[in-house]
């Protein structure tokens, strides 16, 4: 399919492979709302500052919608609070079926408690997968993509397990891929073939940001604020991944803010959004080396300097973990006696001082962040601990891709302490995805 290029797992997957989200509601609420299968919209819930002296409640969430709103339109989300707990908790995803089977054979959220070692599954969608999974910037929701009566949709889950709702569905011809959830919970952005959509979950509305004109366009990466949406060019000829640009959702105005003639990098904005990190490696099909480099610049272009740099080793993958430390990957990769020594995951200062390594892969194994940008996607709320995906496969041949045998949730903590591999699934049973970090 034309449009499957938008799909965040086969985002990532070539990215591997080529380099490698009080108080009650009122009563009228309840009224309001129909039950799940019906043809109306439930009014949404209201969030409310609690009465001064009283304490947050967690509220049952009323009656929500799952079939596909009409053709053309979309749904507000139906919320209500929930009292988040003191637990740090991994969301991640496990799509059963994606190996050898020609359909999925159920997507199913959980939540692994980090200081308990508990699962708790949250939803199974049978004969679907979860893709774009994403926690919201409160902690509160669950947002994903998947299919209903054969087409792309747009859900969200409460972190409970309550409140499964579909905001909208696309064409049946279109995908929809790329989520992304503002930082103010009021936006999702998103692909929907070559379109980039914008979805205000507030008012249930929707609009066209752009179309893309083939063989050229642009593809959805992340939020730098509550307006700006950062996007990377794509064309009818290899596009180095590092053209990044800024899109304004008010005004539709495109800004280019780099521009980078290397075919092996990464980037991430800063949490207070003011400054862009960038990561840049060499790359020659099948051999991923030094030397590597993490710069800074201005958040909507300008100089950029370097950080942090190594001669030998290729920096693959780059996360912003907080407002003073960054997470990046080191992934040689080659044929004849290629260092591997120094693959894994790794900690730096933003100042580029403080080197710590996290995690190490074995010569057959690449460590992947989620396609999320947004803080808690990998790393919890507390900044204490972090969790990634680790992929085994084989050994490829000169000028190959090397197919995938398993995938692993690795969770740790950013003190460099002994990482804790929470579940491995094989690539005949399916495929795991991090979704990001709550506390329950």
């Amino acid at each position: 399919m034309l449009t499957r290029q938008y799909s965040p797992r086969q985002r990532l997957f070539i990215t591997l492979y080529t380099l490698l989200l009080v108080i009650p509601l009122l009563p009228l609420l309840a009224a309001c709302a129909t039950t799940p299968g019906g043809t109306g919209t439930p009014t949404p819930g209201r969030t409310v500052a609690p009465t001064a002296g009283t304490s947050p409640t967690t509220v049952p969430m009323p009656s929500t919608l799952t079939s596909c709103p009409l053709s053309g339109t979309a749904r507000r989300q139906v919320i209500a609070p929930l009292v988040l707990g003191s637990h740090a908790n991994v969301v991640y995803v496990v799509n059963q079926g994606q190996g050898n089977t020609p359909h999925p054979i159920a997507g199913i959220l959980k939540r692994y408690d980090s200081i308990t070692g508990s699962e708790t599954v949250m939803l199974t969608a049978p004969h679907a997968s979860l893709e774009g999974t994403q926690v919201s910037a409160d902690g509160q929701w669950v947002l994903f993509s998947t299919r209903i009566s054969d087409r792309s949709a747009i859900q969200v889950i409460r972190m409970d397990g309550q409140g499964l709702q579909t905001l909208y569905c696309a064409a049946s011809s279109e995908y929809i891929g790329a989520l992304a959830w503002s930082p103010d919970q009021h936006y999702v952005a998103f692909q929907e073939g070559l379109h980039i959509n914008l979805l205000n979950v507030v008012t249930g509305t929707y609009q066209l940001v752009m179309t893309s004109n083939l063989p050229a366009g642009y593809t959805l990466r992340t939020w730098l604020d509550n307006t700006r949406l950062y996007m990377t060019s794509y064309g009818a000829t290899e596009t180095p991944p590092l053209n990044l640009y800024l899109l304004d959702i008010k005004t539709n105005k495109i800004q280019q803010v780099l521009n980078s003639s290397t075919l092996c990098g990464d980037f991430d904005r800063s949490i207070e959004s003011t400054r862009l990190f960038t990561s840049e490696c060499r790359f020659a099909m099948p051999v991923t080396e030094g030397p590597s480099r993490i710069l800074v610049q201005p958040a909507t272009g300008g100089q950029a300097t370097t950080i942090y740099s190594t001669p030998t080793y290729a920096i693959t993958a780059l996360r912003v973990a907080s407002p003073t430390t960054l997470l990046f990957t080191i992934h040689n990769t080659g044929v004849d006696g290629v260092d591997t020594s120094h693959n894994g995951l790794w900690k730096v200062n933003a100042d580029g001082t403080g080197l710590i390594r996290l995690s190490s892969e074995s010569a057959d194994e690449a460590t992947i962040f989620t396609y999320t940008r947004s803080l808690n996607s990998t790393v919890s709320l507390d900044s204490e601990s972090y969790a990634v995906q680790v992929i085994r496969y084989s050994t490829p041949s000169s000028g190959t891709i090397a197919p995938s045998l398993s995938s692993s949730l690795l969770i740790g903590s950013l003190n460099g302490e002994n990482p804790v591999t929470v579940t491995t699934l094989a690539r005949t049973d399916g495929a795991i995805e991090v979704a990001g970090w709550t506390r329950m």
